[in-house]
């Protein structure tokens, strides 16, 4: 199963929730691969990141990634939204064009917004095999992925080598 790049929004309302969302499931659950790219990787996840890339602290608007790599974190309408996704990926929260768009504090704050242990951030032109019933995950392309663990202190991050 792979879901392409796209809407977020779109594909978070169509894939993550009812019918679909208990087909992909099952069938994940019975063995079959998935994978996803771009906004397919974000609804992997129970809790996925939706949208945006700002925050608001003391009425203060913070961006959570590059404001010249993408369009979102220019307007000022799109404050981080998180949601359900299909849920795949239980305690995971994926975030992708880490590197490039800068998107560590937005995986971060997302993070913190759902409670979650785990984060898992993706560049460009790398993928991660994830495979039902299997704690090993492969990773091909040119990039690097970076997964974030909340810890008592704080995070600790770790990359793969590029």
């Amino acid at each position: 199963i792979f879901i392409n790049g796209g809407d977020t929004r779109l594909y978070q309302r169509l894939y993550a929730r009812g019918k679909a969302r208990d087909i992909i499931v099952k069938r994940f659950a019975a063995g079959a691969n998935i994978g996803g790219s771009s906004a397919g990787a974000l609804i992997l996840s129970r809790q996925c990141i939706v949208w945006g890339n700002k925050i608001l602290r003391k009425g203060k608007s913070f961006n959570l990634s590059c404001p010249t790599a993408n369009t979102d974190s220019r307007n000022a309408a799109t404050m981080l939204k998180t949601g359900t996704g299909i849920g795949v990926l239980d305690s995971t929260v994926v975030d992708v064009h880490g590197s490039e768009w800068g998107r560590l504090p937005r995986l971060i704050e997302a993070m913190k917004q759902l409670n979650a242990g785990d984060g898992l951030m993706i560049d460009e032109d790398t993928y991660v095999i994830i495979r039902p019933n299997s704690a090993r995950w492969t990773i091909e392309g040119n990039g690097r992925i970076y997964r974030i663990k909340a810890v008592k202190t704080g995070y600790v991050v770790s990359t793969n080598p590029a």
